[in-house]
């Protein structure tokens, strides 16, 4: 991406943790990175993983604890981040180890970046370490008297420019509303800047330059309830009917950018009705401007730059969005009740060519991120990856586990 923000997207999935070692102890293989993979910058990341065009860093953790590993595209091995010979990776004695849940891990400009949480002190620990899980360091200390609040959870978080800019989820005990944080650590100084803060029903995305684009629902008038609906109109009325027509007319999605130097926020798009409820499965804007997302059979495309809405393809079947990559949309195709897959399909967005893939991979593999020559995802199996000439010739066979679950 040509972007000055790379977007770092994250989903919050924990994986339970494993033992990568057995009783008797396991030669270790320390990691080579090469400089021009130190030297680039993210592609696509969740919680759990971060991609990049040579490679992918995970964390096989929960809240007891875990160690950080890489998968590396070029060996097809995967390495924890650790160089002490002999080592079990199971305990703090190896390098790779991190006594609780880790978020965002991210090689950004020849350093490994990754949130901590400290269970102990019950703050989040922002640190970096060396390629080889060596010279950790404590950048910043993140706790609740930072935030104004009593609790935090780490959301989704961008690198850039000298900074990881970044989204805490924070809560209160008792009284307070919850709201989300969107800060920023300068990864020299340490220094942490709490941009501005935001409602939490609003969905984050990165935009342009220093920029966050926001969303969120809102209506002119409240929908009854069923009990009110009939009380007022009778028992031989049709709430399903009024809700749907409430939900055309009245509902709508207001889209806004937050300006990062300024604190500022600006309206830029009001998408009414169904498409006003896209859903989506990715939280990044693709490099073409526009936002695409489902709502029921329909899929939208909503353009920023010209704000403008439209439908880009309508189905017989229910559908569901995968991501967006290679000018193509992935989305499945289900049935009436959105339990069974009927089609695994993608959508050539200039021709509105639909392709269906035969098949889909095991394990009702989903897929999360892109990379030049990957798709990454997850699987009943673990964490995978699969190159792209294979997904696109639906050889599905040829996918490659990174990390069994």
């Amino acid at each position: 991406m040509n972007k000055k923000v790379i977007l770092v997207y994250f989903l919050c999935v924990s994986v339970l943790f494993c033992a990568c070692g057995s009783e008797s102890k396991q030669e270790t293989k320390v990691i080579s990175i090469s400089e021009e993979e130190q030297d680039s910058s993210p592609v696509s990341c969740n919680s759990d993983f971060t991609a990049s065009n040579y490679g992918v860093i995970f964390p096989i953790s929960s809240q007891y604890g875990g160690i950080l590993e890489y998968y590396d595209f070029g060996s097809e091995a995967t390495y924890p981040f650790c160089s002490n010979v002999n080592c079990r990776h199971d305990d703090d004695s190896c390098d790779a180890w991190f006594d609780s849940m880790v978020s965002g891990p991210a090689i950004y400009e020849g350093k490994v970046y990754l949130f901590t949480y400290d269970k102990e002190n019950g703050e989040w620990i922002f640190l970096t370490m060396d390629t080889d899980g060596t010279n950790r360091k404590t950048i910043a200390n993140l706790s609740g008297s930072n935030f104004s609040c009593d609790s935090m959870f780490f959301y989704k978080a961008w690198y850039a420019d000298g900074k990881v800019l970044f989204v805490m989820n924070c809560g209160f005990w008792e009284d307070g509303e919850d709201f989300y944080a969107l800060s920023s650590v300068n990864l020299s100084s340490g220094q942490l800047e709490i941009l501005g803060t935001i409602d939490i029903d609003c969905s984050v995305l990165a935009y342009e330059d220093g920029v966050f684009l926001l969303g969120r629902g809102e209506s002119d008038e409240p929908v009854m309830e069923e009990s009110e609906f009939y009380e007022e109109k009778g028992d031989s009325a049709d709430y399903s009917e009024y809700y749907s027509e409430w939900y055309n007319s009245q509902y709508r999605n207001v889209y806004y950018l937050f300006d990062t130097e300024t604190g500022e926020t600006t309206d830029v798009l009001f998408v009414p009705g169904s498409a006003g409820s896209v859903e989506w499965d990715y939280d990044y804007l693709p490099d073409d401007g526009i936002f695409y997302g489902t709502s029921e059979n329909v899929i939208y495309g909503i353009n920023f730059a010209e704000k403008t809405v439209s439908k880009v393809y309508q189905s017989d079947n229910n559908l569901s969005i995968e991501c967006a990559a290679d000018g193509n949309i992935f989305f499945l195709q289900l049935d009436e009740d959105w339990e069974n897959v009927l089609a695994n399909s993608y959508l050539n967005i200039e021709t509105g060519q639909v392709i269906d893939l035969d098949g889909r991979i095991s394990g009702y593999g989903w897929i999360y991120a892109s990379t030049d020559q990957y798709f990454i995802g997850d699987a009943d199996k673990g964490y995978f990856c699969i190159l792209k000439e294979d997904f696109y010739s639906s050889s599905f066979n040829q996918i490659s586990v990174m990390i069994k679950h």
